[in-house]
């Protein structure tokens, strides 16, 4: 990216974004999916934040655990695999296809938030926007990862620049319903306070089918 004839940005990150044409389709049957699981064994609260989860146990997964098949939960299962891969070829890595390992559904009240945080075991991650309106709801956030704070770096913050390419934060004012982010899973993300009740999305963490260096590999099935 040319920022003037004296400057170069390098190596930027990269944000896969889509939009998926069953969208009120599929609002109204993840609201059908809240309503069957809530007080069960895979509704789960974060008393801290203020965030209801579904299927977010380690060994629970929102795509795999439907009491029976769902057309429209798997055609969304089918886009995320497609645009996860999409995802993968444009940012120019060399991959035989993912799998989702983790998925859930996130029930965002008032006064709730989600902190600044990253995924450790999953290369791709992802949400889709079942219930959002950018008049009312915080949008999505990204630390920028080469001013993050991690030891024993010595910091220096960076003047609050709203979406700078240098800036601390990202801060995605363009979100819609119906849209798929995608995102390399070490980025830190999360949003601010919600003023407002229904801010609801699927969350996934997507991982290579096939994970190989050198001679030796692991095949995901």
């Amino acid at each position: 990216m040319l920022i003037d004839n004296n400057h170069l940005v390098l190596f930027p990150q990269i944000l896969g974004v889509y939009k998926f044409d069953k969208h009120e389709e599929l609002k109204k049957e993840i609201t059908n999916q809240i309503s069957i699981y809530k007080g069960t064994e895979y509704e789960q609260s974060d008393d801290v934040q203020g965030i209801v989860h579904y299927f977010n146990n380690f060994d629970q997964n929102f795509f795999d655990d439907q009491r029976e098949t769902i057309d429209i939960i798997e055609d969304l299962r089918a886009f995320v695999i497609r645009k996860t891969n999409l995802f993968a070829d444009e940012a120019g890595f060399d991959h035989r296809g993912f799998c989702i390992t983790d998925s859930w559904v996130n029930v965002s009240g008032k006064n709730s938030l989600q902190h600044a945080h990253n995924h450790c075991n999953s290369f791709v991650s992802g949400t889709y926007y079942v219930s959002y309106d950018s008049e009312k709801h915080p949008p999505l956030q990204f630390t920028n990862p080469n001013n993050y704070r991690t030891y024993p770096t010595f910091h220096i913050d960076r003047l609050d620049r709203k979406n700078h390419v240098f800036g601390e934060k990202y801060e995605c004012d363009w979100l819609e319903e119906g849209m798929l982010v995608l995102w390399q899973s070490g980025l830190y993300h999360g949003y601010p306070i919600n003023r407002n009740e229904n801010r609801i999305s699927i969350s996934m963490n997507m991982f290579p089918r096939v994970l190989k260096r050198g001679a030796y590999g692991t095949v995901m099935y």
